[in-house]
């Protein structure tokens, strides 16, 4: 088909909420109810508008199969709050036309939105890197830490809310679906904690019910933690971590998720990675984000300590081959000087070569 011809787009937007002049066709992570669009969507001017949970592990290239016109099909995620959250994640899967993609583009920023394209896989850019911060923080609590040491450890660090009461901000049954989603996508490196699941037998949902890590009473910028989660915990392995320790191991999660969504080319590049992380999680902002973040402490630094982790039997600490390679190399996400040098030369090289 020829880009020229594109008239109009197919755009299905994942958001908890989206405003009445969105037009958009929601999905429901919590039922799986995104099967309700494997009907073909006409055009855009005629999808309905539906309330829904965001929906990060939902396949866009599946969905753009059962259309008809895949090629003009493009998915639009939104972050929650939405009238708050500037960040937009763009989401094309294979089939997805240039021409439909920057019509997306557009589209969000004509909202007054950031928009960041991301190529099609399981949780997108955004929730890819922050399930397995989210999945360790609940292992950690499971384990006997102590839910106010988790939460200011990455307070201290910079991040806008502990990583428990983001669990309660959520929703810990939205979560826990997420999670086993994503688990299932990547065998042996997201070990969802079965706190989760107890917690949602118990009706333990977070804010949406008042009762989660913490209790949500009116409009407290500090909710007391709920005393009942600690009858959940399953040993007391973790309760001997300090902050430092524990801030480790959630930020050295991160750092590997996210190095490994460049490896994978979930994103064109480090600057899409870190600036995702920013916007779309408030990553402390100051530290640049996780890749700039892993460049002030050296490749090297990570892979030691990310090793000396799984070596305790965290086998999901397992550095990713390029943060291997590159503390092997001495390189950083960020060139240096002299590998700029070396790149231009052998630029320079290949262009002579060609030349003769």
């Amino acid at each position: 088909m020829k880009t020229n011809k594109i008239r109009y787009i197919t755009i299905v937007c994942f958001c908890k909420k989206v405003s009445a002049g969105v037009p958009c066709r929601g999905t429901n992570e919590d039922t799986g109810d995104w099967k309700v669009l494997k009907e073909p969507i006409v055009s855009l001017e005629h999808v309905p508008i539906e309330n829904s949970p965001s929906s990060p592990a939902i396949p866009i290239d599946e969905l753009a199969e059962t259309t008809g016109s895949p090629e003009r099909f493009v998915g639009i995620h939104f972050f929650n709050p939405v009238h708050r959250m500037q960040l937009v994640e763009v989401i094309r899967s294979p089939q997805s036309d240039p021409v439909a993609v920057q019509r997306a583009i557009q589209f969000v920023q004509q909202i007054g939105k950031l928009p960041l394209l991301v190529n099609d896989s399981p949780g997108f850019l955004v929730n890819r890197i922050l399930i397995p911060y989210l999945i360790e923080a609940g292992l950690l609590f499971e384990s006997g830490a102590s839910a106010r040491d988790i939460d200011e450890a990455m307070l201290d660090f910079g991040m806008p809310m502990g990583p428990l009461r983001l669990l309660d901000e959520v929703g810990l049954d939205v979560a826990q679906h997420i999670c086993g989603t994503l688990a299932g996508k990547f065998q042996g490196r997201f070990p969802v904690p079965k706190l989760l699941e107890k917690m949602v037998a118990a009706k333990m949902l977070g804010r949406k019910n008042g009762r989660g890590f913490y209790i949500h009473a009116g409009e407290k910028k500090m909710p007391e933690l709920n005393s009942e989660t600690e009858t959940l915990r399953q040993d007391t392995s973790a309760s001997g971590l300090s902050r430092e320790q524990l801030q480790e191991r959630l930020v050295l999660l991160m750092i590997n998720e996210a190095a490994r969504c460049l490896e994978e080319k979930v994103v064109a590049s480090m600057d899409d990675v870190d600036f995702g992380m920013v916007m779309g999680t408030g990553f402390a902002p100051f530290r640049g984000g996780p890749l700039r973040y892993a460049d002030s402490l050296g490749a090297a630094k990570i892979v030691a300590a990310m090793r000396r982790w799984a070596e305790t039997g965290a086998t999901w600490f397992e550095p990713c081959g390029s943060l291997k390679e590159m503390a092997a190399a001495g390189k950083f996400f960020i060139p240096t000087r002299k590998d700029q040098y070396e790149n231009s030369q052998s630029s320079n090289s290949r262009r002579t070569s060609d030349d003769d």
